[in-house]
C-alpha cells in the first residue's frame, strides 16, 4: 500500500485545511467562493445588499477561460466587466461570450488610467511605481505586471528570500520630485466621491459599501500566483489616476492614492534555514566527535554553530524589517 500523496491530493488537503479554518460569514456580509486557475480555493465577502449585483459578482468570480461556471449550482449566464463599462452601476457588464472581440482602450484613447504602487526600497524611503491599465484586459495580466514592478522596486532586495510580501494597504501618499512616496492614510484611503466625479479618479462602485476593493489574502495570492484570472473585475474596483501619470508631473509635490505592499518574513523560509542549520551542525559535530573523540566538546561546537548562525539570521531579519 503506498502512502505517497499526489500534488493533486495535497492540493485537495490544503483546500480541506483552508476551508476549515475560515471566519464565520460576518453579519449583514455575503460569502462568494470559486476556484483559482491553480486550484486553490478562494472566497470573498461582500457588504453590498444587491442581489443582482452579488449574482453578476458570483457570475464572474466563477468564470474559467473556456466559459463555464467553478460552480455546481445554477448561477447566471457569465459575465465579465470590461475598462470601458466603470460607470457606477454593477449592471454595466459585457456578457462573456463576447471576451475575444471586445475593443480595449488604447494609449490614444480617452480613457488612460495608472494604477499607483508604492514599495519599500531603503531605510525609511518608499518609492512610486504606475502600471498602466489602458490596456490590460484581465486580473491575471494586472497581478502580472505588479509583481513585475514590486520586484524591479525591490531590486536585490526581493532576492533576500527570508522576507515576503505580506500586508498590503490602500493608501493616500505624496510623491515628491516624482521619486520619494510619503504614505498619508492607512490602511483604507480611497479617493473621495468629489475626486471620481471630477474624473481625476475613477474605482467602481462609488462608494464600496464599506468593502475594501480587495481582501489582503486574496491580493497575496493573484501577486504570487502563476495563474491569475482570466476576467477583469478585481482592478476596476482598484482606485486609478486618469488621463495623466503623477510620475511625469511637473509639480514638485503631487498628492494620490494607490496601493502599498509591505513585507514579513517568511516563516517556511526561516523553517528551512533553521533545518540546514540544525542538519549541518549535527555533521559538524560527527566529524569533530569522531576525530578528536570529545562527544560532549562536538554537540557544545554545533550548539555554537547554531546560535552563531540564527543570531545571523534575526540581525538580518531585522534589519530588512526595518525598511
Amino acid at each position: 500500500m503506498s502512502l505517497q500523496c499526489s500534488p493533486r491530493q495535497l492540493l485537495t488537503l490544503r483546500n480541506w485545511w483552508a476551508r476549515s479554518r475560515r471566519k464565520p460569514v460576518a453579519k449583514d456580509c455575503s460569502r462568494i467562493e470559486w476556484t483559482c486557475a491553480c486550484g486553490h480555493d478562494l472566497f470573498a465577502d461582500f457588504n453590498t445588499k444587491s442581489q443582482d449585483a452579488l449574482n453578476k459578482y458570483t457570475a464572474i468570480l466563477k468564470h474559467t477561460p473556456d466559459g463555464n461556471s467553478r460552480s455546481n449550482t445554477s448561477q447566471p449566464p457569465t459575465t465579465i466587466l470590461t475598462p470601458r463599462q466603470h460607470a457606477h452601476d454593477p449592471s454595466n457588464l459585457t456578457p462573456a461570450s463576447t471576451l475575444q472581440t471586445l475593443s480595449m482602450t488604447t494609449k490614444n484613447g480617452l480613457d488612460l488610467s495608472f494604477l499607483e504602487l508604492c514599495v519599500n526600497t531603503g531605510p525609511h524611503l518608499k518609492s512610486l511605481a504606475e502600471i498602466d491599465t489602458a490596456n490590460i484586459s484581465t486580473d491575471g495580466t494586472l497581478f502580472q505586471a505588479l509583481r513585475k514592478q514590486y520586484l524591479r522596486l525591490r531590486g536585490f532586495r526581493s532576492r533576500f528570500w527570508l522576507l515576503k510580501p505580506s500586508a498590503i494597504s490602500f493608501v493616500r501618499f505624496s510623491l515628491e520630485n516624482r521619486h520619494r512616496v510619503g504614505i498619508l492614510q492607512k490602511p483604507l484611503a480611497l479617493p473621495p466621491k468629489s475626486e471620481v466625479d471630477a474624473k481625476n479618479w475613477i474605482y467602481d462602485p462609488c462608494p464600496l459599501d464599506g468593502d475594501p476593493p480587495i481582501a489582503e489574502d486574496l491580493f497575496l495570492h493573484y501577486l504570487q500566483c502563476s495563474e491569475g484570472p482570466g476576467t477583469l473585475f478585481w482592478m476596476l474596483r482598484f482606485p486609478r489616476k486618469l488621463e495623466t501619470s503623477l510620475l511625469k508631473s511637473a509639480a514638485l509635490a503631487s498628492f494620490g492614492w494607490g496601493i502599498h505592499i509591505d513585507e514579513g518574513p517568511d516563516f517556511a523560509a526561516l523553517f528551512k534555514a533553521n533545518f540546514v542549520v540544525v542538519l549541518l551542525s549535527g555533521i559538524a559535530a560527527g566529524f569533530w566527535s569522531l576525530f578528536e573523540h570529545d562527544f560532549q566538546g562536538a554537540f557544545g561546537f554545533a550548539c555554537w554553530i547554531i546560535a552563531v548562525l540564527n543570531s545571523l539570521l534575526m540581525a538580518y531579519m531585522f534589519k530588512w524589517r526595518q525598511e
